[in-house]
């Protein structure tokens, strides 16, 4: 039974090796997939601001309802008090 020399011979095993050569078919596939992702994130960062500013309005939207609810309640009591003149001005002969 004939035994390989240890440690082995290197010159019989096969090593891997990085060649400096790249197909142009790659550099052209890298570029596309970069400009293509560049491309997706900015649209997908302008939907996301137009989404942001939605929810940001709508966020304001509560304390506009507030206001606008003083506002009305503030008019109901105003009416009420010009009902209640018109009704006394009617009541006196319309003299105050």
């Amino acid at each position: 039974m004939d035994l390989p020399p240890y440690p082995p011979d290197r010159r019989e095993t096969p090593r891997w090796e990085i060649e400096r050569k790249i197909p142009v078919a790659v550099i052209l596939t890298l570029l596309l997939n970069t400009f293509a992702t560049v491309w997706w994130a900015a649209s997908t960062s302008a939907r996301l601001t137009v989404v942001e500013t939605a929810i940001t309005a709508s966020a304001r939207m509560p304390e506009s309802m507030a206001r606008l609810e003083e506002k009305l309640s503030a008019v109901r009591d105003e009416v009420g008090q010009v009902k209640e003149d018109i009704r006394r001005l009617g009541i006196r002969g319309g003299k105050p």
